[in-house]
């Protein structure tokens, strides 16, 4: 039975495809790529279809086979050609001995005679001793390797590594395509409209969103906001009830909840918000709140996302609790 060909970009990505594809045939790919564009938007989809593509010894119509012996190999995880290399836990950062790995790995003859390649994510997670360790490698490219970097966020990385490396923003969808994408995955429309709207159009976290059931969580995170300022369920109680959620995925809830909030009080409504399903509880909200803070409670959720990020682990309850008390502090006495 012959298998399906390899990966391929979204249809969004197709420029950017053709563009390394023509640079391929013409023997001018850069050696390294910083691969940006908006979070959930497919830039690791991106990266591995051209991983797979460079890795194929009888590529198809500028995609990888799906057959040949390279592509078994990356589709087993074991290709000798292929390096990978993230955080070892999530929202931490690359460490040098993880950088270090490439010294060897980018010395070494490609063993299956073709191309080596080196996918490094979150490029903006490399600390400092990993970033200049990486620094010597990319002055220093050895032929026929390629360094993918990607990143959410380009202006993160430092400025001498980002100088080394070719940048190329992945694609971002229009309205059109995300929805007609996501409407052949959900068979929901207006799921499908909502969680667009809020992942500001971005396919891969909507879908996210969606079989996460991050709409559900963000539905009983602001049942228990509204509990708070209807004085129908204490920070305690409600604090119990978010006992499962996530702290960070939390914080970013509250902050979409603040940021249109504030939009509401400043503009009295004439701004788009993400919440527009919810815009008339937040018109009312938002007569009943002081801006400034508003403002001193979006500082504070900023600095408790720094410091879940950084690897704080704080009580996950007593972290709710205060999160509802601060929250309550912001209405008009």
């Amino acid at each position: 039975m012959t298998e399906r060909p390899g990966l391929a970009p979204y249809p969004w990505q197709t420029a950017a495809w053709q563009l390394l594809a023509e640079q391929l045939k013409q023997g001018r790919l850069p050696h390294a790529l910083l691969l940006t564009g908006h979070a959930g938007t497919g830039k690791s989809h991106f990266a591995r279809a051209l991983a797979e593509r460079l890795l194929c010894t009888a590529p198809v119509q500028d995609r990888a086979c799906g057959n040949c012996k390279g592509c078994q190999l990356t589709k087993a995880g074991s290709h000798p050609d292929l390096l990978s290399i993230e955080p070892e836990e999530a929202g931490k950062a690359i460490k040098v001995d993880q950088v270090r790995q490439l010294k060897a790995f980018s010395s070494q003859t490609a063993q299956l005679n073709g191309y080596k390649v080196i996918i490094l994510q979150p490029a903006d997670a490399l600390n400092i001793n990993a970033a200049n360790a990486l620094l010597k490698d990319l002055e220093e490219p050895p032929p026929q390797t390629l360094f993918l970097l990607v990143t959410d966020q380009p202006d993160q990385v430092s400025a001498t590594i980002r100088s080394r490396c070719n940048q190329l923003v992945s694609g971002t969808p229009d309205i059109a395509q995300a929805r007609d994408w996501l409407a052949n995955v959900i068979n929901d429309s207006a799921a499908v409209e909502l969680a667009l709207k809020l992942a500001d159009n971005a396919p891969l976290l909507a879908l996210q969103l969606y079989q996460e059931d991050g709409l559900g969580q963000r539905k009983a995170i602001y049942r228990g906001l509204a509990d708070i300022q209807q004085h129908k369920g204490s920070p305690c109680s409600v604090a119990q009830s978010w006992q499962a959620f996530n702290p960070l995925q939390v914080i970013q809830w509250l902050q979409v909840w603040v940021n249109d909030l504030v939009k509401t009080v400043m503009t009295g409504g004439g701004q788009p918000i993400k919440n527009q399903d919810l815009a008339s509880f937040i018109q009312k909200t938002a007569g009943q709140v002081q801006l400034h803070s508003l403002y001193l409670y979006l500082d504070s959720l900023q600095a408790y996302r720094r410091a879940l990020l950084s690897g704080h682990n704080p009580n996950k309850i007593l972290l709710f609790e205060t999160l509802l008390i601060d929250w309550s502090d912001c209405f008009k006495r």
